[in-house]
C-alpha cells in the first residue's frame, strides 16, 4: 500500500488528528462539530443554520439538516465503503458535511436559488478559509476538495453538458485527487448518489429527484447488478455508459 492509499485508508485514521466525534459520531454529532469550526465572521454553525428562501423548496428546514439528511444516506446505501474507494467513512462524511457550505453567501437578494457555478465558489474559498482547523492532513484535504470542487452526473442527466465533457470534468477532479479517472468516477458516483437521495421521497426529502433512479416494487430503489451503486432511471443509465465509454476511450486514444 502507497503512502497515499494509507494515509486515506478506512483502517488509518491519521487524517482525522481532532474531534474524535468525526470518527464515530453519529450524523447529528458530526454536523454539530463541524459547525463549531470558527470562520471569519463566525461559526460554520450560522452556514448550518441557513433555510432556503420560500420560493425554493428543494428541501425542507435549514441546511445542515440537508446535509445531516445526505450522511444518512450514504451510510444507507453504501454502508461499507471499500478501500479501493479512495475514501474512509469519517473523510466521507466530513466530505458531504461541507459541500454545499457555501449555499448562503452565493443566494443574493436578487436570487431565490444558489447557482451552481456561484454556489461551488463560495463554498471552495470559506472551506479553504478554515482550512487550518479542519482535522485532516493535506492528501485527504485535497481529495476532499476535488470532490466538492468537481461536476459532472447532475449536469450529465440534465443535458448541459455532453458525456465527453462530464469524462473531461472526471479526468480533471482525478487529477486534483491523485486517483485513476475510473476510481474518482464511482468514489464521486458514490458520493452524488448520497447526495441525490436526500431530495428523494425515500431519503425522506420531497419528490424533486425520484425519477434519477429506478424504483423497486416497494419503492426503495434498486441497485445495479455489480451491487456498488444505485440504479439510474433507463435514460441516466445510458448516459452514465456512455461517460464510462467516454473515460476509456480517452485512455486509448492517449496510448
Amino acid at each position: 500500500m502507497n503512502e497515499l492509499a494509507s494515509t486515506l485508508s478506512a483502517t488509518h485514521l491519521d487524517e482525522f488528528k481532532l474531534r474524535p466525534v468525526l470518527i464515530s459520531g453519529s450524523p447529528s454529532e458530526i454536523i454539530h462539530a463541524v459547525g463549531q469550526i470558527r470562520t471569519a465572521t463566525g461559526m460554520l454553525a450560522d452556514e448550518y443554520a441557513f433555510a432556503p428562501p420560500a420560493s425554493n423548496r428543494w428541501y425542507p428546514g435549514s441546511l445542515g439538516t440537508h446535509h445531516e439528511r445526505v450522511i444518512i444516506q450514504s451510510r444507507t446505501h453504501f454502508p461499507v465503503l471499500p478501500e479501493s474507494l479512495g475514501m474512509s467513512r469519517p473523510l466521507l462524511d466530513l466530505t458531504i458535511a461541507l459541500h454545499d457550505i457555501g449555499k448562503r453567501t452565493s443566494i443574493t437578494a436578487l436570487e431565490t436559488y444558489a447557482k451552481r457555478d456561484a454556489q461551488k465558489t463560495y463554498t471552495l474559498r470559506l472551506i479553504e478559509s478554515v482550512r487550518d482547523d479542519l482535522p485532516i492532513e493535506g492528501p485527504a484535504y485535497n481529495r476532499m476538495r476535488a470532490v466538492i470542487s468537481t461536476s459532472a452526473h447532475g449536469e450529465l442527466f440534465q443535458g448541459e453538458i455532453s458525456p465527453s465533457q462530464a469524462a473531461a470534468n472526471i479526468r480533471k477532479g482525478a487529477h486534483l485527487a491523485n486517483m485513476q479517472p475510473r476510481a474518482f468516477l464511482r468514489l464521486m458516483t458514490t458520493f452524488n448518489q448520497a447526495d441525490v437521495a436526500a431530495y428523494t421521497v425515500p431519503g425522506g426529502g420531497p419528490a424533486r429527484l425520484d425519477h434519477v433512479f429506478t424504483p423497486g416494487p416497494n419503492g426503495a430503489f434498486i441497485r445495479d447488478r455489480t451491487d456498488t451503486r444505485l440504479l439510474y432511471s433507463p435514460r441516466n443509465e445510458a448516459k452514465f455508459a456512455k461517460l464510462e465509454q467516454a473515460l476509456d476511450s480517452y485512455g486509448q486514444r492517449r496510448r
